[in-house]
């Protein structure tokens, strides 16, 4: 269970601030709400963060790779693109189409059309 930080009112820069404890924080209408990692992660998906790309594509990628998590997504709104990583060693892939992710136990891949997702995303 979430809990929520002692302050209210914060603001983007004051959650960009915090240190890299380890914690996922998330700000949700000016509120910081602090919640456990999951157990169980079959994929990360992360927007561009449009301050500081390099976190998304880099730091972040390589934390979530080295801890299991077999997939990374990083969705380039403006480019309208998915880069996907598989493990550390992969070069990563970008998709501006079609791409499917299947992971272990479903019987079908989840096959999402890009330009129609972005299109209801983004108008």
């Amino acid at each position: 269970m979430g809990m929520v930080a002692a302050r209210d009112l914060w603001t983007v820069d004051m959650l960009d601030a915090l240190p890299d404890d380890g914690q996922r924080y998330e700000l949700i209408d000016g509120v910081v709400h602090v919640t456990p990692a999951p157990s169980d992660v079959l994929l990360a998906i992360e927007i561009e963060s449009p301050g500081n790309p390099l976190y998304d594509y880099h730091t972040k990628r390589e934390l979530y790779l080295t801890h299991g998590v077999p997939e990374y997504w990083v969705v380039n709104a403006d480019a309208r693109v998915v880069s996907r990583w598989r493990n550390l060693d992969d070069p990563g892939e970008v998709f501006s189409e079609r791409m499917a992710w299947h992971p272990p136990g479903l019987s079908a891949p989840l096959v999402l059309e890009l330009p129609a997702v972005f299109e209801d995303a983004l108008g």
